[in-house]
This record gives C-alpha cells, sequence and structure tokens, in this order.
C-alpha cells in the first residue's frame, strides 16, 4: 500500500505493508481506550468533589444566610435578595430569618413574605442633591458625599437613629473589602460629628426637634448653662455602631444608635455584626467573616454582644437620668 502526501512543497512516498497498518489501528484502538478510561476516571473524580462540597455547604448552618429560605407552607425557596417579610402591624421591612418584626415585636411568618419594592436606602444612596426637593426620594440626607450618604434611619430603635449607606451598590456586608476600611472610619467620623451638631442644637432639623433631643440638650449644658463639649463628646461615645446580616433592606447600611434604646431586636445575634468586628476582618482577612455554626449556636445560648449594649444603654440612662 502506498501512501503519498506533501509538505513544503516536497513529494514524500510511504510505503506500508499490510501487517504495519494492521498493528498501527491497533495502537490506535489501544490510546482511544486509555484516553477514555482516563477521562472517566477525570469525570468521576471531580463528580465526587463536587458532591462532597454539595454535602459540607448544605450542612445545619453552612448555608450562606443570604442565599434562600425554605418555606415549608408553600414548598418553595425565596432569596432574601429579592423577598423580605413585611410586618402587617408596623409596616417594617425584615429580613427572611426573623420570626418577629424587629420594630414592634409582631410575630412573622411565611404569610409575611412579599416581593421586594424599590428599596428606600438603595435609591437613597443612588439618588441626586437635588432629588429631595424634586420628590423623588423618601428621606432627606443630613449629609452627603462622594463615597456615602447619612439618614435617619425608616424604622428607628432609638429617637436619633443615624444609617449610614454607601453610595453605588453594596447590597450587604459581603462586598466589603479591606479597601472600604478608609470608606467605614469616615462614615463613622461623620457620624459622630452629626450627633455632637444635634445635641449641642448646631444641627437640629424640624423632623429632630422632639421632647427626647431638648432633654439631650438640656443635660449638655445641665452644669453651666452652656453647651459642654466634654458631655456632648462622652454622649456620642456611648453610639452603637454596626450591620445586620443579612440586611433587611437590599443596600448595606451601617447604624448608629445613640441611647436611650427603645428597641434593641437589631442589635439580637446571629444578625447583628459590630463595627469593630467588621473592621478586623477586613483588616485581618480582607472580607468580612460570618459567624460559624459554633459562633452562632453559642450566641444563641449567651448573646454576649446583646448584653454589652444593653450594659451601655443602662450606663448612659443612669448618667444623663433618662
Amino acid at each position: 500500500m502506498v501512501y503519498r502526501w506533501k509538505t513544503c512543497g516536497s513529494t514524500f512516498r510511504s510505503v506500508l505493508n499490510a501487517d504495519d497498518v494492521t498493528n498501527g489501528v491497533r495502537w490506535h484502538r489501544h490510546r482511544c481506550q486509555v484516553l477514555h478510561h482516563d477521562l472517566q476516571h477525570q469525570s468521576a473524580s471531580l463528580h465526587h468533589c463536587n458532591r462532597d462540597k454539595y454535602n459540607t455547604l448544605f450542612q445545619w448552618g453552612h448555608i450562606d444566610k443570604r442565599l434562600s429560605h425554605h418555606s415549608a407552607e408553600r414548598g418553595k425557596y425565596y432569596t432574601n435578595r429579592l423577598y423580605m417579610k413585611k410586618c402587617a402591624v408596623c409596616s417594617s421591612w425584615n429580613n427572611l430569618a426573623v420570626m418577629q418584626c424587629t420594630h414592634c415585636l409582631a410575630g412573622l411568618g411565611d404569610d409575611s413574605i412579599r416581593l421586594r419594592t424599590v428599596d428606600p436606602l438603595c435609591r437613597t444612596a443612588n439618588s441626586r442633591k437635588n432629588d429631595a426637593e424634586a420628590g423623588m426620594v423618601d428621606y432627606i440626607a443630613l449629609y452627603r458625599c462622594f463615597d456615602f450618604a447619612i439618614i435617619l434611619h425608616p424604622q428607628p430603635a432609638a429617637p436619633i437613629h443615624l444609617t449610614a449607606v454607601p453610595n453605588g451598590t453594596f447590597y450587604d456586608i459581603k462586598n466589603f473589602r479591606k479597601n472600604h476600611v478608609s470608606m467605614l472610619n469616615k462614615m463613622k467620623l461623620r457620624c459622630d460629628s452629626i450627633l455632637r451638631d444635634i445635641i449641642s442644637g448646631t444641627l437640629v432639623p424640624d423632623f429632630l426637634k422632639n421632647e427626647h433631643v431638648a432633654r439631650l440638650q438640656e443635660e449638655a449644658r445641665k452644669e453651666s448653662g452652656k453647651v459642654s463639649g466634654t458631655t456632648v463628646t462622652d454622649m456620642v461615645s456611648h453610639t452603637i455602631y454596626g450591620f445586620n446580616y443579612p440586611s433587611s433592606f437590599s443596600h448595606v447600611e451601617m447604624h448608629a444608635v445613640l441611647p436611650p434604646v427603645r428597641s434593641f431586636n437589631i442589635f439580637k445575634s446571629p444578625f447583628f455584626y459590630p463595627l469593630s468586628k467588621i473592621l478586623s476582618d477586613l483588616e485581618h482577612l480582607s472580607q468580612v467573616k460570618s459567624y460559624t455554626p459554633d459562633e452562632a449556636r453559642q450566641l444563641y445560648e449567651q448573646d454576649i454582644i446583646l448584653d454589652d449594649i444593653m450594659d451601655i444603654d443602662r450606663t448612659f440612662r443612669k448618667t444623663y437620668n433618662f
């Protein structure tokens, strides 16, 4: 048998007998069988690896809280990104994991699940300077810069409850990285500054002129009749900073709550992450680490974070006669 082929302008000629062709076919079949066996082995190994990851992910407590919520009544899965629990009593927004409204303590079940509408925090964070005057946003920003905005919380846990929201798209604390540490520190410093202005009377919007603010101002000038900078600074030092994960809204928010606190529900574990933990995780891990199942179980048994916050509130009430 004669084969001819051309390459580089030259003609080559090869003469093969029947035995050579038979041996070549056998060798080709053998290589195909070996290759097929290798592919099957790799596929089985990959499937086994993926199955192990799947089983590990869906053990109790390993499911990410923001991924899904299973409704036994409806036989469906709901994601916290698209759905929420809306309180029938006070109309407050809540994440899918809670069983009580964080604002009024009303019971929340699967019948409270609603499709998310336009998020007020997301709208505020992405609004422009003159949108409030035009009626395009529901909340007036107390402060706005290129990186973030500060408003009064739409569901306050205290008479003075600020919330700082980063501009742009930040769904939850998992979107934070190490380069956001400086922004978070600036958010805290600006909240401190606004709280000092409110207590001292320098900046008190009409919607904050209430009995509670008047009492704070009275305590600040109690000794000398003038506003004491030391007293104001001490009051502001009691401010509670932190985040909720998963959040009640579809945009991340930093709470700045000045005691006395009316409702401690937003501070309950394992859904409350103090600002100190967020900054520590970003500094050392470059991302926020959620509570492990063991940590969550320990917080359920003894909520040390909530205990510390309640101690701060008691100290503030005792010091300033609230």
